[in-house]
């Protein structure tokens, strides 16, 4: 990993809180929708996974719908 110069982020699961996550998106909304690029149905999921993977047409979070 050093050699590579790989950086490692780690993710802490907050079991509890995922009810209170959901109100915040549900009363605040407007916050969010900024970060929702892109919606594409579920048999286009391949593509999103592209469009995710490069970041491609400013790409930040993608929806499957």
């Amino acid at each position: 990993m050093r050699r590579k110069e790989l950086t490692i982020f780690n993710v802490r699961r907050s079991n509890d809180e995922m009810p209170l996550a959901v109100d915040l998106l549900i009363e605040r909304t407007a916050w969010f929708a900024p970060m929702l690029t892109h919606e594409r149905p579920l048999e286009k999921i391949a593509e999103a996974f592209q469009i995710a993977e490069a970041y491609a047409d400013g790409a930040v979070k993608i929806v499957i719908k």
